[in-house]
C-alpha cells in the first residue's frame, strides 16, 4: 500500500498524501486539483461530473433503478496554451478509472496528424485505430478544433465524422 499513498513518489509519505489516501476519491480529485491553477469552472464540471456517478452508485446500491450512462461522457477542454488541460485530461483518465468507468487509466493523448491521411481511403482506417486503443481509457485530442480547419479536399472532416 505505500507506493499507493506515496502520490508524487518520493519515498516519504507527507500528511496531504495520507489524508488523499484515506479520504477516497474525494480527496484525491482535490489534491490533484491543487497542482492546476486556473480552470475553475472545468473543474467544476469534472467535481459535478464524479457527484453524480457517485449519487449513481449508492442509489444503485440501494436497489434503485438507475440508467447507466446513456453515451460515453465527452467533455471539452478550452483555454489558451499552457493552462493545464492537458494535466486535467490526465486527471479525469486516472478518475474515470478509480470510479470504475474504464477499466485502465489510460490517456490516449493524439493531435490532427494522429488521425488525419494524407491521401483518400486511409484517414477512416487511421482514426478507427486510434480509437481501438483508446477504448482501454480515455482519448485527448489537444486542439481537435484543427481537423476541421483544413480545405475543401483536406480529410480532417472525415476524421470527425469517424469519431462521431
Amino acid at each position: 500500500d505505500f507506493e499507493k499513498i506515496d502520490i508524487d513518489r518520493s519515498s516519504s509519505i507527507s500528511w496531504d498524501e495520507l489524508k488523499v489516501y484515506t479520504g477516497g476519491t474525494a480527496e484525491w480529485l482535490e489534491h490533484e486539483f491543487e497542482s492546476i491553477v486556473g480552470l475553475d469552472e472545468l473543474k467544476d464540471q469534472i467535481r459535478s461530473f464524479y457527484r453524480s456517478i457517485m449519487l449513481d452508485q449508492k442509489r444503485r446500491q440501494q436497489g434503485h433503478q438507475v440508467g447507466g450512462l446513456a453515451k460515453s461522457p465527452h467533455i471539452i477542454f478550452q483555454g489558451n496554451p499552457g493552462t493545464g488541460k492537458t494535466s486535467l485530461a490526465r486527471i479525469m483518465a486516472r478518475l474515470l478509472h478509480r470510479i470504475e468507468i474504464t477499466p485502465t487509466d489510460y490517456l490516449k493523448e493524439v493531435q490532427r496528424p494522429d488521425l488525419v491521411a494524407e491521401h483518400v481511403g486511409q484517414t477512416g482506417p487511421k482514426t478507427l485505430a486510434v480509437i481501438e486503443d483508446a477504448k482501454r481509457g480515455v482519448l485527448f485530442i489537444d486542439e481537435a478544433y484543427r481537423l476541421s480547419s483544413g480545405s475543401k479536399n483536406d480529410f480532417g472532416r472525415e476524421a470527425i465524422e469517424t469519431l462521431m
